[in-house]
């Protein structure tokens, strides 16, 4: 029975830790990595991916939503244009939902970790590009933006998905 007990704990414990070290770099990244927006991007969606492989909706949500906070916060990202990003927040906090909803989807469900990568980075892509676009066409959000939360998304999406499936290797064999 202790030993049960024991190992129990020690996964509960394992978890927990796996999932402190996904929030804290989630919203540290792009303070640490701020440029360029490719590595940050990718690093990002990588902690997304790993973190929809291996938790639940309620714990994957601050992976979800702490690293545009942190950009935020460090005012570094988008450099003069951060204010424009928390107009941008809630669409990226939507996007970022999408990409780890394919994946989990996909390679859980279907069995299919490719598809849910590529259908989902391309999904947070258009999101993301059609987002900007409206707030853009408001006058919400300048031009740059445009780019930033168009191809450049698709790209750190995709590096993310395959980075994030061998950080989900990495913590699968940790022990």
């Amino acid at each position: 029975m202790f030993l049960q007990e024991r190992e129990c704990g020690f996964a509960a414990e394992r978890e927990f830790i796996v999932f402190a070290g996904l929030c804290f770099l989630s919203f540290t990244t792009p303070i640490l990595l701020p440029h360029p927006q490719l590595l940050t991007g990718a690093v990002v969606n990588s902690l997304i991916v790993a973190g929809a492989l291996h938790f639940g909706w309620r714990k994957l949500l601050p992976v979800l939503v702490l690293p545009s906070m942190g950009a935020v916060a460090a005012g570094m990202l988008f450099g003069p244009f951060t204010i424009y990003l928390l107009y941008m927040a809630p669409f990226i906090w939507a996007g970022n939902f999408i990409l780890a909803a394919a994946v989990k989807y996909f390679a859980l469900a279907k069995k299919s970790f490719l598809s849910g990568a590529l259908l989902g980075a391309g999904a947070k892509a258009a999101f993301l590009f059609c987002s900007a676009y409206a707030l853009f066409s408001f006058g919400l959000v300048p031009a740059a933006f445009l780019a930033a939360m168009g191809m450049t998304q698709l790209f750190t999406a995709l590096a993310g998905g395959a980075l994030g499936k061998g950080l989900s290797h990495i913590l699968v064999s940790w022990k």
